[in-house]
């Protein structure tokens, strides 16, 4: 899957790249057509016979060009949507196999180790998740921008009227939409308490805890260096809030909604 990937990403830029220039290409003949068609009308008002048979050939030729061009971009902007849907998927499956199983495994390890069970690996383990994460995160940001990148191109362009390119324009922003939502995801799940304060217990429904003491925990961010903050991170305050055991459980399956987080 990580590979795949990978190469989805790569591909899909390389897709971007002829989409960019089978479009300018294609504006191109465009605006020689257009061109064209004001020397046709020059001639016509100068009687000039003698040039308007080749003005037109030069016309027809030129039209015939453009239509295959579009065409082939039309082709292209397939092959980009499907690509990007591809890497989309990709995407999803690996951020669900991160998060349900790799770091919910570190998390339950945490969990057993506050009880006596030997953890020794604890920070290999998150640094390896925490490369997972900045890997996708990456991966996210990139096919985000050549989704984004496509849009803007076919919505800047000759707007040609027909349904391939509005429901590629659509296809276009509902997978810019899937990758937002799990990029939100992946952030929220990337913020980590890498080292559990004590027990705290819990005696009629009362948590009991001292004023004065130090809860001794950790905070981490995994994605914080894509995210170009990490050094913003340094000395950071943080609030901790003690919360109910259903409102955690909702967190951790990130069912609450994105303002209620």
């Amino acid at each position: 899957l990580r590979t795949g990937l990978a190469n989805a990403t790569k591909e899909t830029h390389n897709l971007w790249e002829e989409n960019k220039d089978l479009q300018g290409r294609f504006v191109n003949d465009l605006n020689e057509i257009s061109r064209i068609q004001q020397a046709i009308a020059q001639l016509e008002r100068e009687h000039r016979q003698d040039q308007l048979q080749h003005a037109r050939h030069s016309m027809t030729e030129m039209q015939r060009r453009a239509s295959q061009l579009y065409s082939v971009l039309t082709t292209k902007r397939e092959e980009i949507v499907k690509k990007l849907n591809d890497g989309t998927n990709f995407v999803a499956l690996l951020q669900n196999q991160l998060i349900s199983e790799r770091l919910f495994d570190w998390k339950n390890r945490q969990k057993l180790a506050q009880v006596g069970v030997p953890f020794d690996n604890r920070d290999v383990m998150l640094d390896e998740i925490q490369m997972e994460f900045e890997f996708l995160a990456e991966q996210n940001w990139q096919l985000h921008m050549f989704a984004s990148w496509t849009l803007d191109l076919l919505t800047r362009g000759p707007q040609v009227n027909d349904s391939h390119a509005h429901s590629t324009a659509s296809n276009l922003t509902t997978l810019a939409d899937q990758l937002t939502k799990l990029l939100f995801m992946l952030i929220s799940q990337s913020f980590v308490v890498s080292v559990q304060p004590e027990p705290v217990l819990k005696t009629q429904h009362k948590f009991v805890t001292e004023a004065s003491e130090s809860f001794g925990e950790k905070v981490r961010l995994l994605i914080g260096d894509k995210l170009g903050i990490r050094q913003h991170l340094v000395n950071t305050n943080v609030t901790v809030k003690i919360i109910a055991e259903e409102e955690a459980k909702l967190l951790s399956a990130t069912q609450m909604n994105h303002k209620d987080m």
